[in-house]
């Protein structure tokens, strides 16, 4: 996925090493894993390109807006996609919820759609 670095940072990357990032307004190319390290630290947003649909994490690792549908199965995302699922379908919820209570608002939404 293409990301700008919006500050230094140093985070392991997906082999496990350490690698140092600096700030720039340029897009740089990053696997799944060491983006959400980075946005996690606010050290980094997706890149969008003027015109683009804006891009979420989920769809960095191939999950598709609609594709999961029970409760069960949002609870096998890990926290971070489950957060972009909600945020995806604009769901009320905290990001500091559990995963059951934003499952939970997440299949909620859908009620009301």
């Amino acid at each position: 996925m293409e990301a700008i670095i919006t500050r230094n940072m140093t985070v392991a990357n997906a082999k496990g090493e350490a690698e140092a990032f600096e700030a720039s307004d340029k897009p740089i190319t990053l696997d799944a894993d060491t983006y959400r390290r980075l946005n996690r630290a606010s050290a980094a947003v997706v890149y969008v390109p003027e015109g683009a649909a804006v891009p979420t994490i989920a769809d960095a690792d191939g999950i598709e807006a609609g594709k999961v549908e029970t409760v069960e199965e949002l609870m096998e995302l890990n926290k971070p996609d489950l957060i972009a699922k909600a945020e995806a379908e604009t769901a009320d919820f905290e990001p500091n919820w559990t995963k059951q209570k934003i499952a939970d608002a997440i299949i909620a939404k859908r009620a009301t759609a």
